[in-house]
């Protein structure tokens, strides 16, 4: 053997040496390289699953467009419904108005009690025609002067402007029904409020007074909280905006039912977030006096806005 390999060693020492380079080579790429057979079987895998989808159909294609349009206007219905400005003639301001000023001059009475003043009377000044009249008079010389200046001047003056007048005609009430409000300011604070969050800003006093006015003319023990939902000016192409406003009110149960029913009236409904029926602290059960936790929301819908439904459709 020492014989053959003194014969051959020029022969073999370079011949080992590529083998070993070679396995040392052939080592390092599968340590650093994925596993061939690995990437061959995933890719066995992804021709299966491609293999097994399916072509919709052209009939397939227009069922789904049908489905997304009959989805579309059943949402824009229901937005429609709860939408704030519905019973407006579309101008926010005037609408706007027009309900903070039905929910505190005429409590609450609802548009067709306030066209009539025998009706409106009836229902809420115990007959008295001339005083619903006054009422009616000092409803439009109020609203014509709040749009006005909503339209011409500062959006925060102006704004803070009704807001002082609601906030004190509630205060003079809740002293005349014996009720405590212990929010002041209706929850809305001392946040400037400009052009872009004007509109927020009146729904939502719109929706606290409909919520106080109910309040107060079902005798509740006291209003502990109103919180507002901060300034959100969102998109004017959206097509619905929603702000909430929180109450807490305590009262008996039947106040509590009067005003979770003003709120889901068909006629004019409103967004409900959480909304919790509870006993207070330190009250008894045969009290009947309960803690209304309310979430509610102010909805204003722009009904030419897209839904953005078929977009997928139309991409594909």
């Amino acid at each position: 053997m020492d014989e053959l390999w003194q014969r051959y060693r020029t022969f073999f020492t370079p011949v080992l040496i590529g083998l070993g380079v070679f396995l040392v080579g052939l080592i390092a790429v599968y340590v650093i390289t994925d596993d061939p057979e690995a990437k061959v079987r995933t890719l066995d895998r992804a021709d299966k699953n491609l293999r097994s989808l399916v072509v919709p159909s052209r009939g397939q294609i227009a069922a789904q467009k049908e489905l997304a349009e009959a989805y579309g206007k059943r949402v824009k219905d229901w937005a429609r419904r709860l939408n704030q400005t519905s019973d407006g003639d579309g101008d926010l301001y005037d609408t706007a108005a027009t309900q903070i000023l039905r929910a505190t001059l005429l409590r609450g009475a609802s548009a067709a009690d306030a066209e009539s003043p025998r009706a409106l009377a009836r229902a809420f000044f115990d007959g008295d025609e001339d005083t619903a009249r006054a009422r009616l008079r000092t409803l439009d010389q109020l609203k014509a002067d709040w749009v006005n200046a909503l339209r011409t001047k500062d959006p925060n003056v102006s704004f803070s402007t009704i807001r002082s007048w609601v906030d004190d005609h509630f205060a003079r009430r809740a002293n005349q029904y014996d009720v405590e409000i212990r929010t002041e300011g209706l929850g809305f604070g001392d946040v400037p409020v400009s052009r872009a969050t004007l509109p927020q800003r009146l729904l939502n006093l719109a929706l606290v007074s409909r919520v106080v006015n109910q309040a107060l003319e079902r005798g509740v023990e006291r209003i502990d909280q109103i919180q507002v939902d901060r300034p959100q000016p969102g998109r004017s192409d959206q097509f619905l905006r929603e702000w909430w406003v929180k109450f807490v009110i305590v009262g008996r149960m039947e106040a509590v039912k009067a005003i979770l029913a003003m709120l889901t009236d068909e006629q004019a409904p409103v967004a409900l977030g959480d909304t919790v029926i509870r006993l207070p602290r330190n009250t008894s059960p045969l009290s009947g006096v309960v803690e209304l936790d309310l979430k509610a929301y102010s909805v204003l819908v722009q009904a030419d806005a897209s839904l953005g439904l078929n977009e997928e459709e139309e991409d594909a």
